[in-house]
């Protein structure tokens, strides 16, 4: 379950902690799959890191760390978007390339203390297209911490429920249940046909790079996560050779409702799924 893409025996050491990193655990994940609440549990454990979606820069989470830390800094393609963004009055769409690349992975080495538990496990929370476009373009890996690597697949059986969770989530701004509601989420089979395209392709090109690079992930499906979370959680921590821990129920609870079935009936009458 683990693969070894660097050095064995070096644990990265983080330069703002004295936080060694033993094992790196990712949940290798597409948009509405379930990674968040997988990864809401695997907290919860307090021996399987603290993941989290990091690499995405689009995220008020990313914006917060990123004032907090000072890093990562613009490039100069950053510089002319923000100018940009001033004399237009307008945002322009977030782009690894408007971070130097240095200065990304130093936000990367300074966020690794806050995201591994004592027992040296750090973990991450990645979707398909922050792994390719952050790290594999711009020549780095998992094994950027530097120790052995316990990949995690989270997918949804049902990908038509996932591309319409995706869809509805775009449209209302409620991406968990904590969330309220800003926007009106309507029918548009459209763009569920490109969300469900995509979906399929990120997870072809997860499979394809497991394959080129030998490594064997823990499958896991939402449907099993939402039907026995300790299961589920159970084989998380065996493949990362950590004791199991009993997990609470999740707080987290479906956003689904029944514009999500009906929009299933509609999309699947439609001969597009």
């Amino acid at each position: 379950m683990t693969m070894m893409p660097r050095s064995q025996a070096d644990a990265y050491r983080c330069p703002v902690a004295d936080t060694p990193v033993a094992k790196t655990l990712i949940v290798a994940s597409v948009q509405r799959s379930g990674s968040t609440l997988l990864s809401s549990l695997l907290r919860t454990t307090g021996v399987a890191g603290r993941p989290m979606e990091m690499m995405n820069i689009h995220t008020k989470l990313f914006t917060d760390t990123r004032a907090r830390l000072g890093v990562p800094t613009l490039s100069p393609l950053g510089y002319g978007a923000a100018a940009f963004r001033k004399v237009a009055r307008r945002d322009m769409p977030r782009n690894i390339r408007h971070f130097t690349h240095e200065s990304y992975l130093d936000f990367l080495r300074r966020i690794t203390s806050e995201h591994t538990t004592p027992n040296g496990v750090f973990s991450m929370k990645i979707h398909w297209t922050q792994y390719r476009d952050n790290l594999l373009k711009r020549g780095d890996d998992a094994g950027f911490w530097r120790a052995p690597v316990t990949w995690v697949l989270i997918k949804r059986d049902n990908d038509v429920r996932q591309a319409i969770s995706f869809v509805k989530a775009q449209q209302t701004n409620r991406w968990h249940s904590d969330m309220t509601v800003h926007g009106e989420a309507i029918y548009d089979e459209h763009a569920i046909a490109d969300a469900l395209s995509e979906i399929r392709d990120n997870y072809t090109d997860w499979d394809d790079y497991f394959a080129d690079t030998g490594a064997e992930p823990v499958r896991l499906t939402y449907e099993s996560l939402v039907v026995d979370p300790q299961r589920v959680i159970d084989a998380v921590l065996d493949a990362l050779g950590e004791p199991r821990v009993d997990v609470p129920p999740p707080t987290m609870r479906p956003v689904s409702d029944a514009t999500n079935d009906d929009w299933e009936r509609r999309f699947r009458s439609s001969g597009r799924a």
